[in-house]
């Protein structure tokens, strides 16, 4: 989700509060413009608080270009990769 004037889009709000995440696993991915997540994951943690937060990854705006690589070693960090 991009990061917007330090929040969350509100189709994340609306996401969260039709889904039920209870028992899942909420692997949170960014894009923001200097930011970082901007207490966005707390509000995550607050809108779901019996799913698995597995650690995220954030990119600034500037890096999108070139954050291939980034993302990829992320991904196996966290196991979504063989």
């Amino acid at each position: 989700y991009p990061i917007w004037w330090y929040q969350m889009p509100m189709a994340m709000y609306s996401f969260f509060d039709k889904f039920d995440c209870n028992g899942k696993t909420v692997i949170p991915f960014s894009t923001h413009g200097g930011s970082g997540w901007s207490g966005t994951l707390e509000d995550i943690r607050g809108l779901v608080p019996d799913a698995t937060m597995v650690d995220g990854y954030s990119i600034s705006r500037n890096n999108t270009a070139t954050s291939r690589n980034g993302i990829l070693n992320w991904l196996q960090e966290i196991g979504m990769t063989e």
